[in-house]
């Protein structure tokens, strides 16, 4: 039978034990182990600060490359687009300025930017249709006049009717049928308009959203609704102007996406930019629409499905025609 006394050496034992590995931990093996591990730190934190110096490096690069690019683009665009009015559609998701640098390089090309509009939920979400319906019967007379059949899906119908209020009008001109149509569209709560009057222009840049990123979020019934609907506006933009350019990120040339969708598309005449997230995003969209001007069209970016990064170089500014 096991006695106290047992258990008391047992216990000394381990007491004894505890103690011993403590010494050897503060004594004889604190120094190279301690002196290790403070070395391997010190590395750390010097690989950290090299690394952070790294990317600060690379950012004032990006920055300075950014600059650049744009400087150049804005001395070989100069003036190769005096005379011509550009209207900027938003579509639900997407950033309203374009990408970075865009307003200085149309400016630089001789485009005055006349109208800015943003297309709201309402105008795709699958819960809007009364309202929509409510519209397109305030501006019955107007469809009559731009020869759109009755037949005709209801979101035709939206986009006949903004692009005939934002785009036609190389002048950039306020008309009465134009203002009506914009003011019942935007009473509906379908778009909203940047400025007081909305004006006409002969070119179009339409901002789309990545995938995910528009008014219908990862809805896949109110997605495909979403994406017919860009798709008639593009379709409906390009008869009624003499250029569009859909530019978005490289997300929105994903499958789902607007860009993707006008790519496979063979009846529509609109170029495509899919480097609005990138410095790349104003040169390409800007000369993509000198290149429209001259007939031309292509998709550009750094996907795998564009023709070239960036449009070869165009050449003198063509004057266009106004669309009734």
């Amino acid at each position: 039978m096991i006695d106290f006394r047992y258990h008391l050496v047992s216990l000394v034992s381990v007491f004894l034990a505890l103690a011993i590995g403590l010494a050897l931990g503060a004594g004889a093996l604190r120094g190279p182990a301690s002196d290790a591990l403070t070395s391997q730190v010190n590395a750390l934190r010097e690989d950290k600060a090299n690394l952070q110096q790294a990317v600060t490096n690379r950012e004032a690069t990006i920055t300075s490359q950014d600059t650049a690019i744009t400087m150049l683009a804005e001395s070989a665009a100069t003036g190769k687009l005096t005379g011509h009015t550009v209207s900027m559609i938003v579509l639900p998701g997407a950033e309203a300025t374009g990408p970075a640098g865009l307003a200085k390089v149309l400016t630089a090309a001789g485009a005055d930017t006349v109208s800015t509009v943003t297309v709201t939920p309402t105008w795709s979400k699958p819960s809007g249709s009364a309202d929509r319906d409510a519209v397109l019967t305030t501006l019955s007379s107007q469809l009559t006049q731009l020869g759109v059949e009755n037949s005709a899906s209801q979101q035709a119908k939206l986009a006949a009717l903004l692009a005939r209020g934002s785009a036609g009008s190389e002048a950039g001109a306020r008309d009465a049928t134009g203002v009506a149509i914009m003011d019942a569209l935007g009473e509906a709560g379908l778009v909203t308009v940047a400025e007081d009057t909305p004006r006409r222009a002969d070119l179009v840049i339409v901002l789309a959203a990545a995938v995910g990123d528009g008014a219908a979020g990862n809805d896949s019934e109110w997605q495909t609704a979403e994406l017919q609907s860009n798709l008639a506006l593009v379709t409906a933009l390009e008869a009624g102007s003499q250029g569009v350019v859909a530019v978005g990120p490289s997300g929105a040339n994903a499958k789902g996406g607007l860009l993707a969708a006008l790519r496979g598309a063979d009846n529509i005449g609109a170029s495509t930019v899919d480097v609005a997230d990138s410095s790349l995003g104003a040169v390409a969209t800007v000369f993509a629409l000198i290149e429209q001007v001259g007939g031309g069209s292509g998709d550009y970016g750094t996907g795998a499905n564009a023709t070239a990064v960036l449009p070869a170089a165009a050449g003198p500014s063509t004057t266009g025609t106004s669309t009734p």
